[in-house]
């Protein structure tokens, strides 16, 4: 919930700062072509900045769901996961409905599993994306994006199962041998 205020004060910023300009009142289509410029020179606080925009402009406007994506998919391309996901969030929202609420969730993991980084410094999201690909897994079992979450899901229990030997040895190094049986049985319980 803090990274999406954050998100949010961050954007609701650059809206204040994009109104020093005389880019205001302009067409869906100039804003959107203003995303896709500052996306193909690398500018994503730029991108930002015309999305909102374009979406207070026009706030009904057909531009924005191919925005919103295009956004998404820079941010993740371009490791900016916090982003993504507050326009995955938006996404979810504005767009969530029956038809495309498992390309969301698929996104929204996709984000997460990508920002991941280092297993050791981030167990929660680590654990967490493990458990909401498994539930993909079983709420979508036709989907087309199986075959990745699958991919995602052996990737994070081969990480967790490393990150808990690695537990497991500090445990038995520092003589806590009951500490080190515990994540030793977490493991079993991976397989």
């Amino acid at each position: 919930m803090g990274k999406i205020f954050y998100c949010f004060t961050v954007l609701l910023f650059l809206i204040g700062c994009s109104s020093k300009n005389s880019d205001y009142n302009k067409s869906a289509v100039f804003w959107y072509n203003e995303i896709v410029n500052s996306i193909a020179i690398s500018n994503f606080d730029r991108a930002d900045e015309h999305f909102a925009s374009l979406h207070s402009e026009h706030i009904r406007s057909e531009l924005i769901e191919p925005a919103t994506l295009l956004l998404i998919n820079s941010h993740i391309k371009n490791k900016k996961y916090i982003m993504a996901n507050f326009y995955i969030d938006l996404y979810q929202k504005k767009y969530g409905h029956i038809d495309n609420q498992e390309f969301a969730e698929y996104l929204k993991l996709k984000s997460n599993y990508m920002g991941l980084g280092k297993a050791k410094r981030q167990q929660k999201l680590l654990i967490d994306t493990l458990d909401d690909s498994e539930n993909f897994y079983y709420n979508y079992d036709k989907s087309e994006f199986k075959p990745f979450v699958v991919s995602m899901i052996e990737s994070m229990k081969l990480g967790l199962y490393t990150l808990n030997e690695h537990i497991s040895s500090l445990y038995q190094r520092v003589d806590k041998p009951k500490a080190s049986l515990f994540y030793k049985q977490k493991n079993e319980d991976l397989k």
